[in-house]
């Protein structure tokens, strides 16, 4: 069975796909033409492999598509990896895993007296990360996309509760 060649390595998978893939990402601060580059790059791998990995083809063509939608996306929106900063505190995370993630985030939480304004920023930023992380750590990108979904939810119900108690209070 013939694999598809990443820099030195073949692969024959999905998961080996993503693992290299992931290690020849450019850094955040890379031209979008890099960025373009990796993501043409990354959905022929996908493509290719469905003959090879046959057992994953549909998640192979997902993921041929989402990487070929981003390649295809005019320069200013061509996304980029980032390390962000909780707003509050200003704590700077290095996103590379969804349980590295998660234990930095429970680390950030504001505390029992913050504000709903505080909470609701911290579960915006949570979401944002969980979504960034969710492209590096490909193994859980659907957990890591659930949990950015979690995390949007929250701020709903965080700011249906401040709306709710504004109308009763008035």
């Amino acid at each position: 069975m013939s694999g598809i060649i990443i820099g030195n390595v073949t692969v024959h998978t999905l998961s080996g796909a993503h693992a290299e893939l992931v290690a020849i990402r450019p850094t955040p601060t890379a031209s979008e033409a890099e960025w373009r580059s990796y993501y043409r790059r990354s959905a022929t791998v996908y493509r290719n492999l469905v003959d090879v990995d046959t057992g994953h083809k549909f998640e192979l063509m997902y993921w041929f598509e989402r990487e070929a939608e981003k390649a295809n996306r005019p320069d200013t929106e061509v996304p980029k990896d980032q390390v962000d900063v909780f707003p509050y505190n200003k704590r700077i995370l290095r996103l590379r895993t969804l349980s590295s993630l998660l234990r930095d985030v429970q680390s950030c939480s504001p505390g029992v007296g913050a504000t709903i304004s505080e909470r609701s920023r911290y579960f915006v930023v949570c979401a944002r990360l969980s979504e960034v992380v969710a492209e590096l750590d490909r193994r859980n990108h659907h957990l890591a996309r659930a949990y950015a979904s979690g995390f949007r939810e929250a701020v709903k119900k965080l700011e249906s509760g401040a709306t709710m108690a504004s109308a009763q209070s008035e």
